[in-house]
C-alpha cells in the first residue's frame, strides 16, 4: 500500500488545486539558483523562470526582513523555530505552499507576468503561518488561520491580490456561520471568506488593532471566541451577519471584487449629539480611552487633587469613583488590551505614579520615580507594552517603559523642550514623539524597533503643545497653533513630510484630534466665544471649522479638551463647563443617554495609593536629572507656507 502523503498548506486561487505530490516534484525539479540571503531568509529561483527569476528574487530579498519584523510585532515579538526561511520562487504552481504549519521551506509560484508585490504577498502569507504555529493558536490549516494569513498579506500588499480575494465568496453564497464554527481546511473560499471579511470588520469597523486581534485569537478555536475576548459579547455571528445584511442585502450580488476589506461603513446617519453633563467638580478635562466597541473610561482630577473615574459600558454609565492620590498633573491613560487600563499622573514629589485596572480590580498607586516637570504621555504599540514620556528638570524628554514583565529604568532622550510631549504609535515597534523647542519649532524623534532616531526640526513657530494622530500604519498628522492662533498641520505619508498648511480658525485652546478610520481625522478646539469648534478630514477635503456650541473653560490642569473614538463613525469629545463639571458631546448615529452625577462625598470616597500622609518617597533614578545629553538642533529653514 503506498504511503499517504499529507496535504500541503496552501494559498491558492478559488478552484486551483495543488496536490501533495507537488512538493516532491518541485524538490526533484529545478535547477535552482540561490539569489541571496538575509538574517532570516534564503531566496532561490527556478532557472526556468528566465530573466524574471532574479528580478522576483531580488524583490523578495529587498522587503522580507521588514515584513518579518512587522509580523513579529503582531505576534508578540516571537521568532518561529527552524530559521531561516528558505523561499523558492518556482514555475507552474498556481499559488504558494509549504509542507505544514511550521515548515519554513516555502514555494511561491510565478511566471514572467507575475508582479514583484504578488510574490511578496505570497511570501508573507506562508511566512505568517509559521508565526501562527509558533504562537499556538490560529490553526494555519483551518479556515480562521488561513483567513488571518491572507489578511496579513493583504494589509501589506493590498493591490497584489491578483484573484486571491475571498470575501465575496462568503457574501454571495448564503453567508453560513464560519464565525462560530471553524472548517478544517485552508481551501474553501466560503469559510475563508467569512474569516477574512470578519477580521477586516474587527479592525476597520470596530477599530481594534491587529496586535490586539492576534493576541485575542491565541488558543481560540473559533473567531466567535476571539470576538468574545475582544468585546465581551457572545453574539459574534449574529452581530456580524446583521451588519453585513444591512449593507449588502442577502440574495443580491455583493459587488465586492479585488479586496476583502470593504470597511468602514456608515451604520446610520452621522449626527452631532449635543453637550451633556457628566457631573463632578473637576480640575482637568476628562481624559478618555476606549478598550473596545461601545466602551470608554474617563478620568479627571477633582478639587481634592484625587483621581476620579467614570465609565460607559455600552448600555449604562457608572458613577464617579475616587481612585485616590494627590495628583499634580492631569492623567494620561492607555489601554493595551480589552479590559485593561493604565493611568499615569505626577505626584506631589514630582515623581511618576501609576495605577491600573486588570479587568477585575484596581491595583494601588505605584511610584515610578523621576523628577518630572510636565504631564506624562503614555502610549502602547502592542499588548503588554507601555511607553511613558515626560520632561525632566533639564527640559529633556525622559522615557520609561513596561515590557510585559518589568519596568525599564528612566532614560534620557535629550532635547531642550517646552510643554508636554505628544506621542503616537502607528504600528508594532514604532513610536513617534513630538515637542516644541525653545525656538518654538516642532521637533520629532522616533523609535523604529531597533534604535532611536535623533531629534529633527520640522520648523514652524508654534504657540501650543502639539497633538498627533495616526490613522493607519505609516501615517502621521501633527497639529498645533501658530502665532496667528490658527491651527497648523503637517503630515507624514510614509515617505516624506508634507509642508505646513494652515487650517484656519482663531483657536483659544490646543487642538484635540482623533481618527476612527483611514483617511478620517476629527479636530476640536475652543473658539473666542468659548464654544467648541470641529473640523474634519474626509480623505479628500477639510470641512472647515463649525461651531458645536457649549461654553467651555480652561481647567487648572492639562488640556481643555480630549477626544476619543470607539468604532467607525463615532467620536466623543470631553471638556469642562462653567460650573466646573465635566461635559461630553458626540458625533455618531447613536446618542448616549446620561445623568450627571456628583463626585462621591469625602466620607464615601476610597482614596488609595498616595495620599500625602503616606506617599512613598519614590526611588528616583540617579539618571533622572542630568543635563540633556543631546540638545535639539538649531531651527532649520522649514516653516509655514
Amino acid at each position: 500500500m503506498p504511503t499517504k502523503i499529507a496535504p500541503l498548506h496552501v494559498l491558492v486561487k478559488d478552484g486551483v488545486e495543488i496536490p501533495p505530490e507537488t512538493l516532491q516534484v518541485v524538490r526533484d525539479g529545478g535547477p535552482y539558483t540561490k539569489r541571496g540571503s538575509t538574517p532570516h531568509f534564503n531566496v532561490y529561483y527556478e532557472n526556468a523562470l528566465g530573466a524574471a527569476g532574479p528580478t522576483l528574487a531580488d524583490a523578495a530579498l529587498a522587503t522580507c526582513e521588514a515584513e518579518f519584523f512587522r509580523l513579529q510585532g503582531y505576534f508578540g515579538g516571537i521568532t518561529p523555530p527552524n530559521m531561516p526561511f528558505n523561499v523558492y520562487i518556482v514555475t507552474n504552481v498556481g499559488g504558494a505552499y509549504h509542507a505544514n504549519c511550521a515548515a519554513t521551506e516555502m514555494h511561491c509560484g510565478a511566471d514572467a507576468s507575475t508582479s514583484a508585490d504578488t510574490v511578496r504577498m505570497l511570501v508573507v502569507a506562508e511566512e505568517e503561518e509559521c508565526f501562527e504555529a509558533a504562537y499556538t493558536g490560529w490553526g494555519c490549516g483551518q479556515s480562521h488561520g488561513e483567513a488571518l494569513s491572507r489578511v496579513m498579506a493583504e494589509i501589506m500588499y493590498p493591490d497584489a491580490l491578483d484573484g486571491f480575494a475571498t470575501a465575496a465568496s462568503w457574501l454571495d453564497n448564503g453567508r453560513p456561520d464560519w464565525i462560530g464554527n471553524t472548517e478544517n481546511t485552508d481551501r474553501n473560499y466560503v469559510s475563508i471568506g467569512a474569516g477574512t471579511f470578519f477580521l477586516f470588520y474587527l479592525r476597520y469597523q470596530l477599530g481594534l488593532s491587529w496586535a490586539k486581534i492576534v493576541k485575542a485569537g491565541k488558543n481560540q478555536a473559533t473567531l466567535a471566541q476571539t470576538y468574545q475576548r475582544l468585546t465581551g459579547r457572545t453574539t459574534a455571528y449574529a452581530d456580524f451577519k446583521a451588519f453585513a445584511d444591512r449593507h449588502w442585502p442577502a440574495g443580491t450580488p455583493s459587488g465586492i471584487a479585488g479586496t476583502d476589506n470593504a470597511f468602514p461603513r456608515s451604520d446610520g446617519i452621522e449626527l452631532w449629539h449635543g453637550w451633556q453633563s457628566l457631573g463632578g467638580i473637576v480640575e482637568s478635562a476628562p481624559v478618555t480611552v476606549s478598550w473596545g466597541p461601545s466602551r470608554f473610561d474617563s478620568f479627571a482630577i477633582g478639587t481634592d487633587s484625587a483621581l476620579y473615574h467614570r465609565w460607559y459600558d455600552g448600555a449604562h454609565w457608572g458613577g464617579w469613583e475616587s481612585l485616590g492620590g494627590i495628583c499634580e498633573s492631569a492623567p494620561s491613560v492607555v489601554s493595551w488590551e480589552p479590559g485593561r487600563l493604565d493611568v499615569f499622573v505626577v505626584g506631589t514629589d514630582s515623581g511618576l505614579y501609576h495605577r491600573w485596572w486588570d479587568g477585575a480590580h484596581w491595583g494601588g498607586f505605584e511610584g515610578l520615580g523621576g523628577v518630572l516637570t510636565s504631564q506624562p504621555t503614555a502610549v502602547s504599540w502592542a499588548p503588554d507594552r507601555i511607553d511613558v514620556f515626560a520632561l525632566g528638570e533639564d527640559n529633556a524628554c525622559w522615557h520609561r517603559w513596561w515590557d510585559g514583565h518589568a519596568w525599564g529604568g528612566w532614560e534620557s532622550l535629550g532635547g531642550i523642550l517646552m510643554g508636554k510631549i505628544a506621542a503616537a504609535c502607528w504600528g508594532p515597534n514604532r513610536i513617534d514623539l513630538f515637542g516644541v523647542g525653545t525656538d518654538r519649532a516642532l521637533y520629532h524623534r522616533w523609535w523604529d524597533g531597533h534604535a532611536w532616531g535623533g531629534w529633527e526640526s520640522l520648523g514652524g513657530i508654534l504657540t501650543s503643545d502639539p497633538t498627533v494622530v495616526s490613522w493607519d500604519e505609516g501615517r502621521l498628522d501633527v497639529f498645533a497653533l501658530g502665532e496667528d492662533h490658527a491651527c497648523w498641520h503637517r503630515w507624514w505619508d510614509g515617505h516624506a513630510w508634507g509642508g505646513w498648511e494652515s487650517l484656519g480658525g482663531v483657536c483659544h485652546s490646543e487642538i484635540a484630534a482623533t481618527s476612527w478610520a483611514p483617511n478620517r481625522i476629527d479636530l476640536f478646539t475652543i473658539g473666542t466665544d468659548s464654544a467648541l469648534y470641529h473640523q474634519a478630514w474626509d480623505g479628500a477635503h477639510w470641512s472647515g471649522w463649525q461651531s458645536q456650541g457649549g461654553v467651555l473653560v480652561e481647567p487648572r490642569l492639562g488640556a481643555p479638551l480630549s477626544a476619543t473614538t470607539w468604532s467607525a463613525y463615532r467620536t466623543d469629545v470631553f471638556g469642562v463647563g462653567t460650573d466646573s463639571a465635566a461635559y461630553f458631546a458626540g458625533l455618531g448615529s447613536v446618542r448616549i443617554p446620561l445623568k450627571p452625577l456628583p463626585f462621591p462625598k469625602p466620607a464615601a470616597a476610597k482614596p488609595a495609593g498616595m495620599p500625602a500622609a503616606r506617599m512613598k518617597a519614590a526611588a528616583r533614578s540617579s539618571r533622572a536629572t542630568p543635563s540633556a545629553k543631546k540638545k535639539a538642533p538649531a531651527k532649520k529653514t522649514a516653516g509655514k507656507k
